[in-house]
């Protein structure tokens, strides 16, 4: 039976309803979170968790629209001394909830946020994932296997080229394994983001060629 098909204050009779009570409530709507408005239930349904393409794209939309910093006077960050002065502010983290993310992102990339190429590298992955050219490949037509290794190892050998790149501005050596299959997760979240980073680079080292 389909959920919330048969009201369950009448059980599917219309005079059965309660004379002093909300009458014809479904299943889910008795099931669904309540707000009384005027004597009356109003069903609050909840709401859909917004993408986080949707979220990034509002995100750009707020940033390129008027903003209160817009009225202050603009800062001459040409000179060096005012740029490391403020540099330094932008580049420290605080304990406070609005910086909670980004120490939530060093920490799951194993960065220092004291070192600022740590911060360029953070910034170029972000950027990478979000708005590169370079797609990762595709699967090929037909119908898709439960696990696709040819797609699995065209992955593997795009994530390693990009993670390549991305250590090289930083001057270090790479990628690990463990490395590409940070980047899996992340940046092709779509397939490996409820794998375990463990597993993906067991699967990355199994998949090695021999000899």
């Amino acid at each position: 039976m389909k959920l919330g098909a048969v009201c369950v204050t009448c059980q599917g009779d219309p005079s059965a309803g309660p004379a002093d009570g909300p009458s014809h409530l479904t299943t889910a709507e008795m099931l669904a979170p309540r707000a009384l408005i005027g004597g009356g239930v109003a069903v609050i349904m909840a709401r859909k968790r917004k993408t986080a393409k949707s979220r990034l794209r509002e995100a750009i939309e707020r940033a390129r629209g008027p903003r209160p910093i817009d009225l202050l006077p603009k800062t001459d960050y040409s000179d060096e001394r005012t740029r490391e002065i403020g540099a330094n502010i932008a580049l420290a983290l605080s304990d406070d909830p609005i910086d909670a993310s980004l120490r939530q992102a060093f920490n799951k990339f194993g960065l220092d946020p004291s070192n600022p190429w740590n911060w360029r590298y953070l910034l170029d992955t972000f950027a990478d994932i979000h708005f590169s050219t370079d797609a990762p490949p595709a699967p090929r037509r037909g119908p898709r296997r439960k696990w696709d290794f040819d797609l699995f190892d065209r992955h593997v050998e795009w994530a390693r080229a990009r993670t390549k790149k991305l250590l090289k501005r930083r001057g270090e050596p790479g990628p690990t394994h463990n490395d590409v299959a940070l980047y899996l997760k992340i940046a092709l979240a779509q397939y490996y983001g409820s794998f375990n980073q463990e597993t993906l680079r067991t699967y990355i080292i199994k998949r090695q060629p021999k000899g």
